[in-house]
């Protein structure tokens, strides 16, 4: 298994910073399974027999899995206050998702002896099976945050995302929600209210996709 991250972010201008993150897992799994003849001989008769464990003895079976994911994101963002009283937070940003699943599996009996161990050696039940994943997420989405002095908060969100797991015309969909928050405990009516350290009232709705 191995997995790598990068990330660098740069400073256009006092507020304004470009962010990029990529990473990927890679993982590779390889299984070889021999079934040997194990023969028993039983000291009231010394009659000899085949002892078999998980499976049929003299059998073999090689599985091999591969799956790479990979993941970038990067989102310019600006933040600044005007007035000191007037914050905005804007971010704007795109990601993907990628992943690529592959396995393979190959099954056979009737191998001749203990020493021959390789799947080619047998000669009965062959089996064999394979299958493949290709996915992929693309999301194109932005956020807007404004505060007033603290009090009054405002949040805007908006996603456009399209999923690899749809059939063709259906696979966008866009997503907002807004929120809306009252610093209560901000007011100056609230200011010789010893027993409260924080008061906040905040409503939201917003809608997200089900892949």
């Amino acid at each position: 298994k191995l997995t790598a991250n990068l990330s660098g972010e740069y400073e256009f201008i006092k507020g304004l910073k470009l962010k990029g993150t990529f990473g990927m897992e890679n993982y590779d799994n390889l299984i070889s399974v021999f079934r040997p003849k194990i023969d028993l001989v039983k000291p009231t008769d010394n009659s000899v027999y085949a002892l078999s464990v998980g499976g049929n003895p003299l059998s073999a079976s090689r599985s091999y899995s591969t799956r790479r994911d990979i993941t970038f994101l990067t989102t310019l963002n600006y933040k600044n206050t005007f007035a000191e009283r007037h914050s905005f937070d804007v971010l704007a940003g795109f990601s993907q998702e990628t992943r690529k699943y592959k396995d393979v599996y190959g099954y056979k009996e009737g191998l001749p002896s203990n020493e021959l161990q390789e799947i080619s050696a047998g000669s009965s039940n062959p089996q064999a099976s394979g299958a493949s994943v290709d996915f992929g997420l693309q999301s194109f989405f932005g956020r807007l945050n404004y505060d007033f002095d603290g009090k009054y908060l405002f949040e805007a969100n908006l996603r456009y995302d399209g999923s690899s797991n749809f059939g063709e015309g259906n696979k966008w969909g866009t997503f907002p929600s807004v929120s809306a928050g009252w610093n209560i405990s901000r007011e100056s009516f609230m200011q010789n209210v010893t027993f409260i350290d924080n008061l906040k009232l905040r409503a939201s709705w917003g809608e997200l996709g089900n892949q």
